[in-house]
C-alpha cells in the first residue's frame, strides 16, 4: 500500500510540463507561478510475516542510502530526452529523498520478516551484515509523453560482519502516471513515485532475505 502526503497543492504531470515550458503550448507570461508543493515518499509493505520467518540471530544495519545526481537535487526530475533531464522548482521532496528512502527501505524490510531483527538507528548492536545502497535513479520519464513512468534504481550491496560483499544488484520500479481525464489530480508523480517505490523495495526484500539466509547458514 502505498500513501501520498503532501503540501496543499493541485498537480499533475501535463501542468508540471507545461509549468516547464515543455508543452507543446508557448507559456502565458500573465499567469500566476504554481505553488511550490513538497511531497513524501511512502511505501508500506502490505503484510506482516509470520514471526517465525525470520533468521536467527540476523541483525541488519541500514546505512543511509546514497544519492547520485541529479537524483540529489531534492525536486522532481523530468527525463526529456536520452540524456536531457530538467529539474521542477516547484516541485519537490518534503526531505532529502534518499533518506525518505532509507526510512521506507528499514521499513519494510523490518515488517517483512525475512532479514532478522532490523537494527533501528544508533542501535549500538552489532550488526551481522550491512545494508548499503546508492539512488542511482529517481525521475520521470517524459521521453513518450502520453506515457509518462515514475523511475527509481537503486544499486545496493549486502555486507557480513566481516566487511566482506554477500550480494550486490541493481534494482529499478517502474510506475505509469495516470493522465486520463478523470483521474484524481493527487494522484501524480510523487504518488507514482511511491508505487515505483514500493516494487524495488519488494524485490529488495526478496535479495536482501536471500543473502542473510544463505550467508547465515554458511555461518
Amino acid at each position: 500500500m502505498t500513501k501520498l502526503h503532501a503540501l496543499p497543492s493541485r498537480f499533475t504531470a501535463a501542468s508540471a510540463l507545461l509549468a516547464l515550458g515543455l508543452g507543446s503550448c508557448a507559456l502565458d507570461l500573465e499567469r500566476a507561478a504554481p505553488e511550490v508543493a513538497r511531497f513524501a515518499l511512502v511505501a508500506e509493505r502490505p503484510t506482516a510475516a509470520p514471526a517465525d520467518s525470520k533468521p536467527d540471530a540476523a541483525r541488519l544495519d541500514v546505512r543511509p542510502f546514497h544519492p547520485v545526481q541529479p537524483a540529489a537535487s531534492g525536486q522532481f526530475v523530468y527525463r526529456v530526452g536520452e540524456a536531457q533531464f530538467v529539474t521542477d522548482f516547484y516541485r519537490g521532496y518534503v526531505a532529502r529523498p534518499e533518506l525518505l528512502i532509507t526510512h521506507a527501505a528499514r521499513a519494510w524490510l523490518a515488517a517483512s520478516g525475512a532479514v532478522g531483527t532490523v537494527l533501528p538507528v544508533a542501535s549500538h548492536s552489532i550488526p551481522t551484515h550491512v545494508l548499503e545502497a546508492d539512488l542511482v535513479d529517481l525521475h520521470v520519464d517524459f521521453r513518450a509523453p502520453t506515457r509518462p513512468q515514475a523511475v527509481i534504481t537503486l544499486r545496493y550491496a549486502v555486507l557480513s560482519e566481516r566487511g566482506e560483499v554477500v550480494r550486490t544488484g541493481t534494482l529499478q520500479g517502474v510506475a505509469a502516471i495516470d493522465l486520463t481525464a478523470d483521474a484524481n489530480q493527487d494522484r501524480g508523480v510523487a504518488e507514482a513515485q511511491s508505487e515505483a517505490l514500493a516494487r524495488v523495495l519488494e524485490q529488495l526484500e526478496r535479495e536482501v532475505g536471500a543473502a542473510v539466509a544463505a550467508s547465515t547458514k554458511a555461518d
